[in-house]
């Protein structure tokens, strides 16, 4: 399979960001859908690889399960050279992060998480479909809470892992439950995260209940993943598909007044607000049983009160009451009560104050409108005017803001015209004092055009040294370097084969020649010929021979070159030392090299 690097795109749409993880010969990307701009995570395989066909099965299958808690299969494509499935990104925390940074879950919130998982996983085995490789790094919590489920179906192709797994998932949903409330890993599936631990029974060895590493472990959440991790040790057989696990867990979340006697334990702590049962009633003689059934006949049935709906929130804080001095007399339910009284309603709204449309007529009887006093001896003339044909109905008078930039605007109308007139009289002065001499002056020679810069020329008399800095030992092909400027394109100096390609994430970030013009020179451009196409160039100008990779500085231009380039420095570069540095080399057969045939610096002196 052609390795594939970030930044190449899958048909046209899908970029390749970051690598993720590899797992044999697949990869696991982060990349981007161009066309919706959205992140997505990609699955690649060689098309030839012998999961390729059950790879897009697979994916074929989770795509068919409407399930809001799986990340959605959106596109699958082999291509002849690679095969790959697109699946949605998800945001969030994975499980065995989550349990790394808090440390085991409260009982409510893991047996929540874990339902969450069930349900979506009885929707999927109803189909026939199984997940196959459910671990705690493949259960995510997004940023908005919800519980997302990774690599349904996909992963355990991915892995090569066939055959019906359903009973596996099965297995591993109580793994997740024990895992959230203990840290530890029971699962049948692999994992990172650590092992839990086992004892020995006779032959057989049988993993510790959660109640045995983490004390405070409610009954039935302790009985749920023991009864389906250790099913030959069970008390009688426990859950044996999803749909039981997510009835149980449902049951626990839910239920506010406690759970069966069946399942209850005599801890304070095992669930939360638990009402404890009544004794039973001691029997009684058969003339007493017959005489109180009779009674009970006569009396007539009472009514059934209806059972007040309680709208709440669950909330996953496995405390007690605030202020709660026995926990069994004010258990704590977890859940939000609503208010007994209603609240009062809001104050009305205020109308708004009447304003009158018009001023107000005066009460001494004087006209509403009246003209602005002015005194005649000191106002200027427009000012009378504009008082006298001004009227205001208010005491106060209008702001009349001036009209800003209308001086300064005069003002350089004003300069402009007389430039203007300045510029006529000197052109008019010089067309007639030219006419009046035309005859007198004899015709005189043109001036001599000054020097013009020399032109730039290929640069001779040069000669080249490898430079491999990063290399052990430095050099690379040092024997050939002369090669690359004797003006014969038959000739080249060539790298070494590496396996792995330059660049950041490869061997070493570089390789090249440095080229010595022996005086200093304006350098505008840089002329290559290369044996094949492909190679990333970045050129470098200096007065003196780098001796390290640091001592490069800032490239003067780069490029990707193909077989003949001219690689422009603008602004041109000055010094005497031209580095030309490979960053990138092309794919030959067995491995990556580059033969460069000639280098010619074209520039001016000095």
């Amino acid at each position: 399979m052609t390795r594939k690097r970030p930044g190449d795109v899958l048909a046209g749409r899908y970029r390749l960001d970051d690598l993720l993880t590899e797992s044999g010969q697949g990869r696991f990307w982060r990349g981007h859908d161009r066309v919706l701009s959205r992140p997505v995570a990609i699955h690649v395989i060689d098309a030839h690889d012998e999961r390729a066909e059950r790879l897009l099965d697979a994916a074929r299958e989770s795509a068919g399960i409407v399930e809001p808690r799986l990340l959605r299969v959106l596109d699958v494509e082999n291509d002849g050279e690679i095969c790959y499935v697109v699946n949605e990104w998800g945001k969030g925390t994975s499980l065995d992060h989550l349990v790394a940074a808090e440390g085991p879950l409260p009982p409510r919130r893991a047996a929540w998480i874990v339902d969450e998982v069930a349900s979506a996983l009885e929707t999927a085995h109803d189909r026939g479909v199984a997940h196959g490789r459910l671990n705690p790094e493949n259960v995510l919590i997004d940023t908005t809470g919800s519980v997302r489920i990774i690599g349904f179906a996909v992963e355990a192709a991915l892995y090569g892992l066939d055959g019906d797994r359903i009973g596996i998932d099965v297995v591993d949903l109580a793994g997740l439950l024990h895992f959230a409330l203990t840290g530890k890993w029971p699962g049948l599936s692999e994992s990172a995260v650590p092992r839990a631990p086992r004892e020995q029974h006779g032959t057989e060895y049988r993993v510790l209940r959660p109640r045995q590493i983490r004390a405070g472990v409610p009954r039935v959440l302790d009985d749920l993943v023991d009864e389906v991790l250790n099913r030959s040790h069970g008390r009688h057989a426990g859950p044996n598909t999803a749909g039981e696990i997510h009835a149980v867990l449902a049951g626990y979340v839910g239920d506010r007044n406690g759970l069966s006697d069946e399942l209850a334990d005599n801890s304070p702590t095992s669930v939360v607000g638990r009402t404890p049962a009544p004794a039973p009633a001691p029997a009684a003689e058969p003339e007493e049983a017959a005489a109180q059934e009779e009674s009970e006949q006569d009396e007539p049935p009472a009514a059934a009160e209806p059972e007040a709906t309680v709208a709440g929130l669950p909330v996953f804080d496995d405390t007690e009451a605030p202020g709660a001095q026995d926990p069994a007399d004010t258990p704590y339910d977890a859940w939000f009560a609503p208010r007994e009284d209603a609240p009062e309603p809001p104050p009305p709204l205020e109308p708004p104050p009447e304003r009158p449309l018009f001023a107000p007529e005066p009460s001494d009887g004087a006209p509403a409108r009246r003209a602005r006093p002015s005194t005649p001896s000191t106002a200027s003339t427009s000012e009378r005017a504009a008082d006298s044909a001004a009227y205001w109905p208010f005491d106060a008078e209008p702001e009349q803001p001036p009209v800003p930039g209308r001086r300064w605007l005069r003002l350089g109308l004003l300069l402009g015209a007389l430039l203007l007139l300045v510029i006529g009289g000197i052109v008019a002065w010089q067309v007639r004092d030219g006419g009046d001499h035309a005859a007198d002056t004899p015709t005189t020679s043109p001036r001599a055009t000054p020097t013009s810069t020399p032109a730039a020329r290929p640069i001779s008399g040069t000669t080249a040294n490898d430079f491999d800095p990063l290399g052990s030992p430095p050099a690379e092909n040092s024997d050939l370097a002369p090669r690359a400027v004797d003006g014969d394109p038959s000739t080249s100096w060539r790298t070494s084969t590496y396996r792995q390609n330059l660049g950041p994430g490869g061997i070493k970030s570089g390789v090249g020649l440095i080229v010595d013009l022996k005086t200093a020179h304006h350098v505008s451009r840089v002329d290559l010929t290369f044996a094949q196409p492909g190679v990333g160039v970045s050129i470098y100008v200096g007065a003196s021979a780098p001796t390290s990779a640091d001592d490069l500085g800032t490239p003067a231009a780069r490029a990707t070159a193909a077989e003949r380039t001219q690689v422009p420095i603008d602004p041109a570069a000055t010094g005497r030392f031209v580095t030309v540095w490979l960053t990138s080399l092309p794919q030959v057969a067995g491995g990556f090299r580059a033969e460069l045939s000639e280098v010619s610096v074209i520039g001016t002196r000095a």
